[in-house]
């Protein structure tokens, strides 16, 4: 069996559909994209994909193959797909539904017809959470019939379980943007260091908020509570660096399109045996409070600095957290149970 995966590569999304497939023996093609927000000068969307649609028919042809499925993983990649199952290029095709877009201008517009249109002619629809065909409203016995809720999952070379952790160490994982809780820790951090001394900062990842947030760090005197790594390619090394840390942070200042997603990086800390800070209206936070596997907060300085301090005061509440946060990425994270339902 011959497998396509197309969308933005070095995300949890891609990575996780290709090594499903690969474990389950399909021989799988990857076409990726890159990231139109990694960069501090982002290059205009219609440029960046025309591109992808040039690299796409590129690809294509350099395979010279006929595929048994397609997944598209985003509404860019999901219309492709479409594309290329009605020229047979594909046999059958999947839309892998991974956002969901609110907001006035032309953009959100075409996205959404995008979206609706791979909808109605995709094969099967997997959306990321149960918030997308609520937003969606497309109430059709075709639509219900091939849609299936598919969230965020990581594949068994990703758990870790690390005991011998730096007890005040907090760890963010991410592209780096204005409003992705960076500033607020920056706020948060000299009220912390009069309790906790010790509390230091990770921050993994690139991104066009990346010199700015350096040169505030900087600014402000902390330069020895936060150590950038900024993007680290072996992912193994980044795991372990995670799993070494004490907590995870994912919270933004405001909801935005964030509510229809599935945090990568929320779960990405559970899945390294970290409890994690998150916002409470991130969809993993229910199960983040239900499971007693972090600290869902309002998006506010104050409710941060109480978070970090219920973590780092108690040590055994911190240590039964971070069992819990174990049980809930085996539970609710691992990619191969995910998918077996669907695939």
């Amino acid at each position: 069996m011959k497998a396509l995966v197309m969308g933005q590569r070095l995300v949890s999304r891609i990575e996780a559909v290709r090594d499903y497939l690969l474990s389950k023996g399909y021989n799988v093609s990857v076409i990726g994209l890159k990231s139109a927000f990694i960069n501090k000068k982002r290059k205009p969307l219609v440029l960046v994909f025309s591109f992808y649609i040039i690299k796409v028919i590129f690809s294509v042809l350099v395979f010279r193959k006929r595929f048994d499925l397609c997944v598209g993983v985003s509404h860019f990649s999901g219309m492709i797909g479409v594309v290329l199952t009605k020229l047979g290029i594909c046999k059958k095709s999947i839309y892998y539904c991974i956002d969901h877009y609110k907001g006035n201008g032309w953009l959100f517009t075409l996205q959404n017809a995008i979206d609706r249109w791979t909808v109605l002619h995709s094969d099967k629809v997997w959306d990321i959470s149960y918030r997308i065909p609520e937003a969606r409203s497309l109430n059709c016995e075709l639509y219900n019939h091939k849609h299936s809720i598919v969230p965020v999952g990581y594949g068994p070379t990703f758990f870790r379980y690390n005991e011998d952790i730096d007890r005040y160490s907090i760890v963010f994982v991410g592209v780096m943007q204005k409003g992705h809780g960076l500033e607020l820790m920056l706020e948060a951090l000299p009220f912390l260091i009069k309790v906790f001394p010790k509390i230091n900062m990770r921050i993994i990842g690139r991104g066009p908020f990346l010199d700015e947030f350096a040169g505030m760090v900087k600014e402000r005197g902390l330069d020895k509570y936060y150590k950038l790594y900024g993007f680290i390619k072996d992912t193994n090394e980044m795991l372990d660096i995670v799993a070494s840390s004490a907590a995870g942070i994912a919270v933004w200042n405001d909801i935005g399109n964030s509510y229809y997603g599935d945090s990568g990086k929320t779960k990405l800390y559970s899945v390294c045996g970290l409890p994690v800070i998150v916002s409470d209206f991130v969809i993993y936070s229910e199960v983040v409070t239900k499971c007693k596997a972090g600290i869902a907060i309002k998006g506010d300085k104050e409710a941060l600095i109480g978070a970090v301090k219920k973590l780092f005061s108690d040590d055994n509440l911190y240590w039964e957290y971070k069992r819990n946060a174990k049980l809930a990425a085996q539970n609710y994270c691992s990619s191969h149970k995910i998918f077996s339902n669907v695939i």
